[in-house]
């Protein structure tokens, strides 16, 4: 593994139960968009790449004839694990401790990949043959993100602009040597480029659910840069959670209230 494959994977390893919490839930309509593409109602192999905690493997619960979760990270994988007891009788699940770039499964083998909130994440060439190697003919690879912060109440959303203001003044602190990301808008160029492909796409959805001021701030406790200046010490008050969460609770109160992730997702059949 490479030192900058290491230092990504240990970027959520302390963030495993406040993400499993809070974090949004795929949405379900993938499912059926990318059974779709691949004409099979009930696909025979479903690979999800840096699955992390299950969110984005667990919605193919019943929908394939078996799921397989790759995550390098411990923690995140134990506690997608956790589920199992109540999802094992629907359809065989299982995780892997493996990488996106080596994930140990046969040549072919894949009927769907895909990739949630994690290909900024990963090594764009390596990861694409990867992929490739395991898709059959006319497999589909679909990677999906949501894009910016969540539309809840205007309010609260200027209230997190300033907030993220002073996150991004302390970058220093959460950007590690070694760190590195890539630009989810270029996602789409790298696979028209990487040759593996004989179509590529992308296309908008959303998903909505319901928050409150707890899970809204779950939510912001989930995002690596935030975690990863309290594991350095950074106090509450030193990163403004505590006037953000006052806030949000002004606006909020203890309602629960509908709120809406916009998602890309980016597709590729080989």
């Amino acid at each position: 593994m490479s030192h900058i494959q290491s230092v990504n994977l240990t970027r959520f390893s302390h963030l495993a139960e406040v993400y499993e919490a809070n974090r949004p839930h795929p949405p379900r309509v993938i499912v059926d968009i990318l059974t779709q593409l691949a004409e099979m109602s009930q696909p025979d192999l479903v690979v999800d790449l840096a699955s992390g905690t299950g969110l984005s493997t667990f919605i193919w619960t019943g929908r394939a004839q078996a799921v397989i979760g790759i995550e390098p990270n411990a923690a995140m994988r134990h506690m997608a694990e956790s589920h199992l007891d109540v999802t094992q009788t629907l359809r065989p699940i299982r995780f892997l401790a493996a990488t996106a770039q080596e994930t140990g499964l046969p040549d072919g083998c894949a009927d769907i990949i895909t990739c949630a909130q994690a290909l900024h994440w990963l090594e764009p060439i390596t990861t694409f043959a990867e992929v490739a190697r395991l898709l059959r003919p006319g497999g589909i690879f679909a990677a999906y993100d949501y894009m910016g912060d969540p539309v809840i109440n205007w309010q609260v959303e200027l209230v997190l602009q300033t907030f993220w203001q002073g996150i991004e003044a302390k970058k220093d602190s959460w950007w590690p040597v070694g760190l590195q990301k890539w630009t989810k808008d270029e996602h789409l160029a790298r696979l028209q480029a990487c040759g593996h492909f004989r179509y590529v796409r992308q296309m908008t959805l959303y998903q909505q659910e319901m928050t409150n001021t707890a899970r809204f701030m779950g939510y912001i406790y989930s995002l690596s840069n935030v975690g990863a200046l309290l594991e350095q010490g950074f106090s509450e008050a030193e990163l403004g959670l505590d006037v953000l969460r006052t806030e949000v609770q002004e606006i909020l109160g203890e309602r629960q209230v509908p709120w809406y992730f916009s998602y890309t997702m980016w597709l590729g059949v080989k």
